[in-house]
């Protein structure tokens, strides 16, 4: 039997998304990783010996952390490739 129109388009939408999240989920895992590292570090190594008088520029540090969350997101899509070539 024929499927309805709303099971295609379901089915039609599972499929758009599978095959996106198969090719981007190493960048934005990558790019989490490497901004929530960033900022831990940050806290740990930086924020916890400065006084709280010091005044650190925020801007500065978001920068930072976004760039290197754009560092961890190219070597995860390098990993995700590295590991596709493999199974094929």
């Amino acid at each position: 039997m024929g499927l309805s129109a709303q099971n295609q388009s379901k089915n039609f939408l599972t499929i758009i998304i599978n095959t996106i999240m198969k090719n981007i989920a190493g960048k934005i895992i990558g790019f989490a990783i490497g901004m929530a590292g960033f900022l831990f570090l940050f806290k740990i190594l930086i924020l916890d010996k400065t006084a709280p008088s010091d005044e650190l520029a925020p801007g500065a540090v978001m920068i930072i952390a976004v760039l290197s969350g754009l560092l961890f997101g190219f070597a995860g899509n390098l990993v995700q490739n590295y590991l596709r070539r493999g199974k094929a």
